[in-house]
């Protein structure tokens, strides 16, 4: 199975390529209409359209290729052990800090009960001494 630091490595070299791809069939669509503009900036012929239309096209196949390897690339991550190691991890923190919060809402129950009983016995201890006066 790839570490996630080869998928990442992987991804980043198709990006590069699907990148490079978009940039030479863009630059063949641009190279026609300015050929056609240079040329007294005439209409496009029937060829000139036809070899646009296709390379738009392409070029829309590669922008879905694009969109689809980064989704594929997450899925890689995502199923790759130190994402499941580290997805694990994070669950046993959360575990932990729940079991932390429980403990800390235990603690406050009792300061406050015994905030109550200090409260109440300041008052019977003034009641005794208003007694004893």
């Amino acid at each position: 199975m790839a570490t996630a630091k080869q998928i990442v490595a992987d991804a980043k070299v198709a990006r590069r390529e699907l990148g490079e791809l978009l940039r030479e069939l863009q630059e063949e669509i641009d190279e026609i209409r300015l050929r056609a503009f240079f040329d007294g900036n005439r209409k496009l012929t029937a060829q000139e359209i036809k070899t646009r239309n296709e390379r738009r096209a392409e070029k829309a196949e590669a922008q879905n290729a694009h969109i689809a390897s980064t989704f594929l690339t997450l899925q890689a991550l995502n199923d790759s052990e130190e994402v499941k190691r580290l997805s694990q991890s994070m669950k046993n923190i959360n575990a932990g800090l729940k079991d932390d919060l429980d403990r800390l809402k235990n603690i406050e129950r009792y300061a406050e009960t015994a905030a109550k009983v200090a409260d109440r016995l300041a008052k019977v201890a003034a009641k005794l001494a208003e007694l004893a006066a």
